[in-house]
């Protein structure tokens, strides 16, 4: 036998092995990425819609939430952009904690009108980045306010290893991360480039 010809046979299992390996992974990377949306949402919907409860305890559980499963410094970044490179270390620090301010007290009172409305993972699609370290899956769901509307929620979730995050959330199409950059750079723009400004703001939003 060629000794060419036995290299091949040899090595061809070894190739559909490796194949197949990387299917299962990238298979368990999309169930893993969906079943931690699913208990995120469930972890929501449980702490944040229980009967009784005041808007400063659904705030507080809505914070711990993000602090675990959302990449929202990350996030915080990315809505500030090119702005981020030429602000003090003072002035990101601030903005941080009032991204995160306005972000709990925007989207936790929200909970307070859920009524029951069934929540269902459709599927997940891979969108992880070439040559990164960390996989990245676009994990699609459907709210269904009744029987005749519903709203898709996409979830951006990346993973590195076992540590899971929540880095955007596009409902109906539209990416929340990049509305609020828009939002961001249309205040910042609008008065000269002066970050102080959209600080300004996210102070009033924070204390409404």
């Amino acid at each position: 036998m060629a000794f060419s010809h036995l290299i091949s046979k040899i090595t061809f299992p070894f190739v559909i092995i490796l194949i197949l390996t990387g299917t299962v992974q990238a298979d368990q990377h999309l169930v893993r990425s969906s079943e931690f949306v699913r208990s995120l949402t469930q972890q929501a919907i449980d702490t944040l819609t229980e009967e009784g409860i005041s808007n400063l305890v659904r705030r507080k559980r809505f914070r711990n939430i993000c602090r675990e499963s959302f990449a929202i410094n990350g996030i915080a970044k990315f809505a500030l952009g090119r702005y981020w490179r030429n602000t003090t270390e003072n002035t990101k620090t601030e903005y941080l904690s009032l991204f995160e301010d306005v972000i709990v007290a925007t989207w936790a009172d929200k909970f307070s009108l859920y009524s029951g409305e069934k929540f269902e993972i459709q599927n997940a699609l891979d969108a992880s980045i070439r040559g990164r370290s960390e996989r990245t899956a676009i994990v699609r769901s459907i709210f269904y306010l009744d029987t005749r509307s519903q709203i898709r929620v996409d979830w951006r979730v990346s993973n590195y290893e076992d540590l899971y995050k929540v880095t955007d959330v596009t409902i109906q199409g539209i990416s929340m991360s990049k509305t609020t950059r828009d939002e961001f750079y249309s205040v910042i723009r609008g008065n000269a480039g002066d970050i102080n400004a959209l600080l300004k703001l996210l102070r009033e939003k924070r204390n409404r």
